[in-house]
């Protein structure tokens, strides 16, 4: 084949890649950042989206995406009930991440909603989370969808 019949494939390549890439590099699906309701520096306000409470947000994760193998949701009367297994790196990231900030809160950021911020009372040395996310009928679904497409059931 020719040199120049391949240079038509080229841009459009490029451009599927480029955006693939931007999409892999978005926000994550799952992200828990320590939280305060006093200011920090660098940190970000964020309005936790069940109350009228404002939490200063950390810019670094102690759990994300990358740190997760697989999302089993299901829909519940209260909300949806999700299983997060992670990886053996997760688990060690997570527990040392909860280890340092007994009593402080963790912020809970799904599909870039701001869905809790509990207190951490113990680390967290476990390689599965069991947790129940309270969100309406509606909204359980449109998140169930999302994590189904972002850890499809294997």
């Amino acid at each position: 084949m020719p040199k120049t019949a391949i240079k038509p494939f080229v841009l459009p390549f490029v451009l599927v890649l480029a955006a693939w890439l931007g999409a892999c590099s978005s926000e994550p699906m799952i992200d828990w950042r320590i939280a305060s309701t006093s200011p920090a520096k660098g940190w970000e306000p964020m309005k936790l989206a069940a109350a009228d409470t404002t939490y200063y947000v950390s810019d670094s994760s102690i759990l994300s995406d990358a740190d997760i193998t697989d999302v089993q949701s299901k829909i519940i009367d209260k909300g949806l009930l999700l299983d997060i297994h992670l990886t053996p790196e997760g688990k060690s990231r997570f527990e040392k991440g909860t280890s340092s900030h007994i009593d402080d809160r963790v912020a809970i950021i799904m599909n870039s909603r701001f869905i809790n911020a509990p207190i951490i009372k113990t680390p967290m040395t476990t390689d599965k989370i069991t947790m129940l996310v309270p969100l309406s009928e509606a909204d359980s679904k449109e998140m169930a969808a999302a994590l189904t497409a972002r850890w499809p059931k294997s």
